[in-house]
């Protein structure tokens, strides 16, 4: 319903809307589908440039990557 909400001709529909990938596949997977659905655009935020960012987002995992980067090469698979 976020994604209906958002990207579609509503009142608070726009072009474009940034997607939080933490929440996981099946909660950015509604925006893919009503952007492309609706020809709106998505952001879906990876790594942020607030300095405090690296806390989270810098996390090395066992496979030596960092976390945003594990992040964007699975979403790469579903584009």
């Amino acid at each position: 319903m976020y994604a209906k909400a958002f990207l579609t001709n509503g009142s608070l529909s726009g072009d474009m809307v940034t997607v939080n990938p933490f929440l996981g596949q099946d909660g950015y997977d509604p925006f893919i589908e009503v952007a492309e659905e609706n020809n709106k655009g998505l952001f879906l935020l990876l790594k942020t440039s607030n300095p405090s960012s690296s806390e989270i987002q810098d996390l090395k995992l066992q496979n030596g990557e960092v976390l945003y980067m594990q992040i964007a090469q699975f979403i790469n698979t579903f584009a």
